[in-house]
């Protein structure tokens, strides 16, 4: 019997590895050999689903802001700012997203491009794309769009190391939001989010800029005297402040906010928050990149 089941389990786990080549085959442009030859190579990250299913981003804030806004990573923030400045200022200029936020961004996904992440990218996304039921159309996807721009790039498919999730290089970025939203900004013509600063930079700016993101305009304040009536709607701040709730800096009237909970206290979200949301959907992580691009102006 237990023979057997072994055979059905060896069975099963072969049939959705051939339906993972024939997603990876209906939506990208790659020959069907080199996706077949690619996965062969591939082997399970059991880790990455324990890690996956524990995310940081679950802690209470105040956990997880003292984790990510460290004396340390400000002080690497600053030299980062100063030593990539002419990038950081060309990006600004371009796509119009504040240095200090693409800086903050970078820092927490990858220490400013220092930190060295100890998963494989292909073994990730096999891995996940198999075994994590609840999101396996969307790793095999990933996956595909990873395949694909190795294809593409000519790049060793076993050499490229990523995060528990899959995301790859100094931004962080899935597969296919390199893709998406990859820039060549040092024009080299190869975009290298994985060692080139400058191509980093220019494509979290791009993916902030295609998102929306309001230049200068306010991401989120700190309230009180909030009544849990009219939390999580889009409200004029003229109507909140008549209805009683304070707000430490003066800003234009007219803006509408959600007000959100987070911990013990509320927070006036603007646009810029929910594009921000659109890199990580956690309010922790988006109020940590906040605080973070402050202190690092």
């Amino acid at each position: 019997m237990f023979y057997m089941f072994i055979i059905f389990l060896f069975c099963s786990t072969n049939l959705m590895a051939d339906n993972i080549v024939i997603n990876i085959k209906n939506k990208f442009d790659i020959p069907e050999n080199y996706i077949i030859n690619s996965l062969k190579k591939a082997s399970l990250d059991n880790k990455s689903l324990l890690l996956i299913n524990k995310p940081k981003e679950k802690l209470p804030f105040n956990k997880y802001k003292n984790l990510l806004v460290t004396k340390k990573r400000i002080i690497e923030g600053k030299k980062f700012l100063k030593k990539h400045r002419y990038w950081l200022i060309k990006s600004e200029k371009n796509f119009k997203v504040e240095k200090s936020i693409i800086s903050a961004i970078i820092g927490i996904e990858s220490f400013y491009g220092k930190h060295t992440f100890n998963h494989k990218a292909l073994n990730v996304l096999y891995t996940l794309s198999l075994k994590y039921k609840k999101r396996a159309p969307y790793f095999t996807y990933e996956l595909g769009s990873f395949l694909n721009f190795c294809f593409k790039n000519k790049l060793r498919v076993e050499s490229i190391l990523s995060s528990y999730a899959g995301a790859i290089g100094i931004p962080q970025f899935m597969p296919s939001n390199i893709i998406k939203y990859g820039i060549d900004f040092n024009k080299n013509n190869k975009i290298d989010i994985i060692n080139e600063i400058p191509d980093a930079i220019a494509s979290v700016a791009n993916y902030l800029h295609r998102f929306g993101w309001n230049y200068k305009k306010p991401t989120a304040i700190k309230v009180k005297n909030v009544n849990k009536s009219i939390l999580n709607k889009w409200i004029t701040i003229k109507i909140l402040k008549q209805k009683g709730v304070r707000f430490p800096l003066k800003v234009k009237s007219n803006y509408k906010v959600k007000i959100i909970k987070v911990d013990s206290s509320y927070w006036a979200t603007f646009n810029n928050f929910y594009v921000l949301r659109k890199y990580n959907p956690s309010n922790n992580y988006v109020l940590a990149v906040l605080i973070l691009s402050k202190k690092l102006r």
